[in-house]
């Protein structure tokens, strides 16, 4: 079974995107802080076959949660679920190795 890490701070969305790809039978592990994203992936990622990652979390920044990914751990996507819409911030979000940019609010 595919696993999904989903780092975001808002729950309803969480819950969103949790029961779309439960339905598609894949698990979806989500945390609500860059606190929990570092201690998991600390503890490795390697279980998960991709990341999606909110750019402006409470309690970090999810650029950084984002280099640090692609530095232990490269062949893990990463994908930015982002209100941030400026051209500057999706450039910077591909310069630290994401794979991919979605903007909110998305369909």
């Amino acid at each position: 079974m595919e696993k999904i890490l989903l780092i975001e701070d808002d729950t309803e969305i969480c819950e969103m995107i949790r029961n779309y790809f439960e339905t598609k039978g894949t698990a979806v592990t989500f945390v609500n802080d860059g606190g929990e994203a570092f201690d998991l992936i600390r503890s490795g990622i390697g279980d998960f076959q991709r990341v999606l990652l909110d750019i402006m979390l409470p309690d970090g920044s999810g650029y950084e949660i984002c280099r640090i990914i692609k530095e232990s751990f490269k062949d893990v996507p990463v994908i930015f679920l982002t209100a941030k819409d400026e051209e500057s911030d999706v450039v910077h979000g591909f310069d630290l190795g994401a794979d991919d940019y979605v903007i909110k609010p998305f369909r």
